[in-house]
């Protein structure tokens, strides 16, 4: 207004208004009533049920891990990880091995105090190349190829897997209706 009074730039003062309405989709009237009755909840749950807002605890695994040095040099690194594979090479022909190799080889003092031994965890928690490693072994025992990460050249030996554990259908039903009508109103309310 004081811009206008000095400048005259309009002749009729700016007006404007608006409403907003805002839909939700428990408000909204959902007519197909049936969509999300036992049936489609128990459809919803087979279907979804690796999800992560289904699973009460992820697959998770415990390894142990024995951390070889890793040089800078290319030279002195190729050396490096034909000794870490020749390692992995005696370790596998005697598995039981594996704590004596830690405790006499590795460089990572966190786990060497362990025997090597890494707390469980989930995917996600630590890095993609050994999380990936850690997950591919089948059995107790197994030992991995030779890894290169940021602590040095790695072999992992698994010690545990606990697979995930599903919430209880009766435990998650309340979400499963709740994603379901918000699916259906995300289609009929673009409809109607």
């Amino acid at each position: 207004d004081r811009q206008n009074r000095e400048s005259h730039r309009y002749q009729v003062p700016e007006k404007r208004a608006g409403v907003v309405w805002i839909f939700k989709p428990e408000d909204y009237i959902i007519s197909e009533q049936s969509l999300y009755d036992d049936a489609a909840i128990q459809h919803y749950y087979d279907t979804h049920i690796a999800s992560p807002e289904l699973q009460d605890q992820p697959t998770r695994v415990q390894v142990r891990t024995l951390v070889l040095e890793l040089p800078k040099n290319e030279v002195d690194r190729y050396k490096a990880q034909k000794e870490a594979q020749n390692i992995r090479a005696d370790i596998i022909k005697n598995p039981s091995s594996f704590v004596d190799q830690v405790n006499k080889l590795s460089i990572d003092a966190e786990t060497k105090s362990k025997g090597g031994l890494v707390p469980f965890f989930a995917k996600g928690e630590k890095g993609m190349l050994f999380e990936r490693t850690a997950f591919l072994l089948k059995a107790p025992g197994d030992i991995s190829e030779v890894i290169e990460t940021d602590k040095g050249f790695e072999i992992l030996q698994l010690v545990e897997k606990k697979l995930r554990t599903v919430k209880p259908l009766p435990a998650v039903k309340d979400l499963i209706k709740k994603k379901l009508i918000k699916d259906i109103f995300n289609k009929t309310f673009e409809s109607d």
